[in-house]
């Protein structure tokens, strides 16, 4: 009986001690993951400031300088080209507007 209870006291903090490791292992890859991803993420964003670089220098001996930025790539944002260019449902056309008469009301009132 003493020998039961000796297996049974030794063996009930085992699954105890292996969920804290499994917690702990998960933890711990998500943060080497999202280091890894903040790395790539900075070094495309450097090789990104390079090539607008190369590109802006390339356009200076051209002469057109309308299109160079002088961003550094912790300043730069992938979205920041988006903002500015909506598609609305009726596509990049300009549209005329015109003014619209109440045909309820009289020449003179509108």
């Amino acid at each position: 009986m003493c020998a039961i209870s000796g297996v049974l006291v030794l063996s009930l903090p085992i699954p105890i001690i292996a969920g804290n490791f499994e917690a702990f292992h998960k933890n711990q890859q998500k943060k080497d993951k999202a280091e890894k991803s903040k790395k790539k993420l900075k070094a495309a964003k450097i090789a990104e400031f390079e090539n607008r670089l190369a590109f802006c220098n390339s356009k200076i001996g051209s002469g057109d300088t309308h299109s160079c930025s002088n961003k550094s790539p912790e300043s730069f944002s992938p979205t920041e080209n988006l903002l500015g260019r909506t598609k609305t449902w009726h596509g990049n056309r300009k549209i005329k507007h015109r003014h619209v008469t109440n045909p309820l009301l009289s020449p003179d009132m509108t």
